[in-house]
């Protein structure tokens, strides 16, 4: 039984050596966890990790510069998400295609795509997904000459950027206050 609960965990380290690697710009070793991951989720068989592999390799196909398999990679994500119960896990596979729509020109996609984030944010809840779809629409209008739309959404983008940045700060100021208070409750009882 230990074995296999370490089995579905074998998936998640090589995930997040991956996105590590990622992010440091080692994509070579990067790719080869996040496969690692792929075909450890299809041995288990697990179809949410595997959502997941499909939205990492698309992230990382983005970083090598090869924009189409990118596309490729989300589109399937996006599949495989659309028959689980996520809506945040839908949104953030349904966000990513609709940026790749943007990145390889396909500006009238990429709007339908954004849109259906937008639409469905009741759902989903997540001011971050929103951010990036409005940022998609915002610059996918502007590249088709809506300039009027480009605009209204731009400002759209700024609201919830906005949002998003205040309530980081005020969870940074709320994090110090709490800490400050313990180290005075601290000297209160050393005293």
């Amino acid at each position: 039984r230990p074995f296999f609960c370490f089995s579905f965990s074998r998936p998640n380290v090589h995930a997040n050596l991956g996105l590590t690697l990622m992010d440091l710009g080692r994509l070579d070793e990067a790719e080869f966890h996040i496969k690692m991951q792929g075909k450890l989720d299809t041995l288990l068989g697990t179809m949410w990790g595997l959502g997941f592999f499909h939205d990492f390799m698309g992230q990382l196909k983005k970083e090598q510069g090869n924009l189409r398999d990118a596309y490729e990679y989300h589109k399937k994500a996006l599949q495989i998400r659309e028959s689980l119960p996520s809506h945040y896990n839908i949104s953030e596979s349904r966000t990513s295609v609709a940026s790749s729509l943007y990145d390889l020109g396909e500006y009238t996609e990429a709007i339908v795509q954004a849109n259906m984030v937008i639409e469905n944010d009741a759902e989903h809840q997540s001011l971050s997904h929103q951010q990036r779809a409005y940022s998609v629409l915002s610059k996918a209008n502007e590249a088709l000459g809506n300039f009027s739309e480009a605009l209204r959404y731009h400002k759209q983008y700024k609201a919830i950027s906005d949002s998003i940045f205040n309530a980081d700060i005020l969870e940074k100021v709320a994090e110090k206050d709490a800490k400050f208070e313990l180290v005075e409750q601290r000297a209160k009882v050393d005293v």
